[in-house]
């Protein structure tokens, strides 16, 4: 191990705050991110460390790829209205909105495509020609041709090896909605007050069980390396299985509750 000055990035942002007019107030926000680096893979010993960098030839040479974090594009803004009435109640609603170009992967191969002893950390090569493998059998050959071309990541950059985190999950985006009610409670010579608050987390897809749905992905290793051709030197692989079937799809919809509606309720006494 030893220190490298190889490595950059920069990050931008801007802000716009909406003044309070007619009870109505909010922020509108982007910002974009860029950084490449020669290992953000953490471990619990440098060993792990080592292991798991996602590399195309040696784990000792100083490759930089992108970093995990990367975010090309986010929006965040908000919009509240409150109003005052009766000299004792406040009412607020409140929408939020998160929206950011997905987030970052790479494609590896399933297996150890250069012999070093280690498996699952190999960037993949995208065939423009696809006897540059030799493939299982046909059908795994018309697997990956479909998932291929429906992938905008590999249907872009055929003949390229994968750019470590250069492919990004679909448009990730989440409108959060708030409702509040304050009473104020006289106590003696002092004025507090009591909120109740609702906060529905993913609120497009209360609505619509179709809407808020953020996508993942399938599989980041579509390809299993089942050894390498002595004669040709060319990789012997097949196509990934998931259930027994082949991969047809880059991404799908949430697997948990986590990437659905969810609802909190709240009460919160404030002393003065």
């Amino acid at each position: 191990m030893r220190n490298t000055n190889l490595g950059q990035g920069y990050s931008v942002s801007v802000n716009l705050d909406l003044p309070r007019i007619y009870g109505f107030s909010g922020m509108l926000a982007y910002s974009t991110s860029w950084g490449e680096e020669v290992t953000g893979k953490s471990g619990s010993d440098p060993f792990s460390a080592w292991q798991y960098r996602q590399i195309l030839r040696s784990l000792n040479t100083e490759e930089t790829g992108l970093t995990l974090n990367n975010t090309p594009h986010r929006v965040v803004a908000n919009i509240n209205y409150s109003i005052e009435y009766a000299k004792r109640f406040r009412s607020s609603l409140s929408f939020f909105y998160n929206g950011y170009q997905g987030n970052a992967y790479s494609y590896i191969y399933n297996g150890d495509a250069n012999r070093d002893g280690t498996r699952g950390h190999e960037l993949m090569y995208i065939p423009a020609n696809y006897d540059d493998f030799i493939w299982a059998s046909p059908e795994d050959l018309g697997a990956y041709i479909q998932f291929a071309e429906q992938d905008p990541y590999l249907k872009k950059h055929k003949g390229e090896y994968m750019v470590r985190n250069g492919a990004y999950t679909p448009w990730n985006s989440r409108i959060d909605m708030r409702f509040m009610q304050e009473f104020k409670v006289n106590t003696g010579k002092q004025v507090n007050a009591l909120q109740f608050s609702v906060d529905v987390i993913n609120f497009a897809n209360l609505l619509s069980s179709s809407w808020g749905l953020n996508q993942n992905v399938v599989t980041t290793s579509p390809l299993v390396v089942n050894g390498r051709d002595d004669a040709t030197g060319k990789l012997k692989v097949s196509m990934a299985k998931i259930g027994g079937e082949f991969v047809r799809h880059s991404f799908q919809d949430p697997t948990s509750v986590t990437g659905t509606w969810g609802i909190q309720l709240g009460l919160k006494y404030l002393f003065n």
